[in-house]
């Protein structure tokens, strides 16, 4: 019976590249005693929760929002160069993509702006055609909290001439409590019932480091003028916080322009993200021309929680990533895109889907092969 269920998983025919899935980077500049920033993180949860597939949130803490001293420090150190360049007026703001949609009153090159305005401009960027397509590869876990990987990118169209292109590779973090020193104020009525501090809370998507020291990207990966189909790669080496909860952090890397943001030339392109657990000793290396599914996670999972796949592709272009039920029927396809080989994260809910409870299989697919995982829905 199992064998025939899984033959009856049949493999989509791939005679055109899809369009590659837009990933929409909203950074978040917070801080601790920042009260009205909790609403912030309400729009930013709220965005992510009902476009896990387009939405990469990250938290910024910055400097004068921070305790002076703390046993475990938020603040980002490239917090300042970017609320400063992008003109951060007021807190909670926002910069979605880092394009200017922010009114020109404020500043004229304002690019962030106020969490009444990053769900209109989160739509606007999900709906561009993504010119770039990102993934990661040779994930190596090299022991005392040293890691290294390449972070791939190519060019579908050629992107605005004669403004350069950066790569950049930011460390998250999730789950850390709001507790002592920590602890998150709130002037909202609209959280918690205005309770402050806040209990419980939790600080996600914190931005700890940026992979390449600064606030824009490495420089030279991409060339003055790329050609469409190449793949450019970029070996990143960084170092963790040993006191880092290693299963929280998440890397989020990145292609961006690096122009002027006066000229409203600092727009990321698109990205990608895995979990610092997708590192091994030895790295990953698929040798085989198949796909291959690294984690599905969580499972068991609610219907409303965010579901990660978690894949890698020997080969440049079309994947699908289908839902079947028990009985072999098609009841979702959340994703459908031409991505660049490496390694790669599709995010769904089930509940987009109107899917109960029970026992699914999970299909990620391209040209020359499949694979297939269960999951349970709770």
């Amino acid at each position: 019976m199992k064998k025939l269920l899984l033959a009856s998983f049949a493999l989509a025919a791939f005679s055109a590249n899809a369009q590659t899935v837009k990933k929409v980077i909203i950074e978040d500049y917070t801080g601790l005693h920042c009260g009205w920033c909790p609403e912030g993180t309400v729009v930013l949860e709220g965005l992510r929760a009902s476009n896990p597939t387009n939405c990469i949130p990250v938290a910024i803490h910055t400097g004068g929002y921070e305790p002076s001293t703390s046993s475990i420090n938020m603040q980002s150190t490239v917090g300042g160069t970017l609320t400063s360049t992008l003109k951060v007026l007021g807190y909670p703001n926002g910069s979605v993509d880092r394009k200017r949609y922010a009114p020109l009153g404020f500043g004229g090159d304002t690019i962030a702006m106020g969490r009444g305005s990053w769900s209109a401009a989160f739509n606007a960027q999900k709906a561009k055609t993504a010119i770039a397509s990102v993934s990661f590869s040779n994930l190596v876990d090299k022991g005392s909290n040293n890691y290294e990987c390449d972070i791939n990118v190519s060019f579908s169209t050629l992107p605005t001439a004669g403004v350069p292109i950066v790569v950049q590779l930011f460390v998250l973090e999730d789950s850390i409590a709001a507790t002592g020193p920590l602890a998150q104020d709130n002037y909202s009525t609209n959280v918690q019932g205005g309770k402050s501090p806040l209990s419980p809370w939790f600080h996600n998507r914190t931005l700890r480091m940026s992979a390449s020291g600064d606030a824009w990207g490495f420089t030279g990966v991409v060339p003055g003028t790329p050609v469409v189909g190449t793949k450019y790669t970029k070996k990143v080496a960084f170092t963790a916080n040993s006191a880092w909860v290693k299963k929280n952090v998440t890397l989020v890397a990145y292609v961006a322009m690096n122009g002027s943001a006066v000229n409203d030339q600092k727009e990321i392109l698109n990205a990608e993200e895995t979990r610092l657990s997708a590192f091994y000793k030895t790295g990953i290396s698929n040798t085989e021309n198949v796909v291959n599914i690294n984690s599905a996670y969580p499972n068991p999972a609610s219907v409303n929680d965010v579901i990660k796949v978690e894949y890698n592709t020997p080969e440049n272009g079309n994947v699908t990533l289908k839902v079947y039920n028990a009985m072999g029927q098609v009841v979702a396809t959340p994703v459908v895109s031409y991505e660049i080989a490496g390694t790669h994260t599709m995010q769904w809910r089930a509940a987009e889907y109107n899917l109960a409870a029970g026992n699914y299989f999970l299909e990620v697919s391209t040209a020359n092969g499949k694979q297939i995982q269960k999951i349970t829905l709770q």
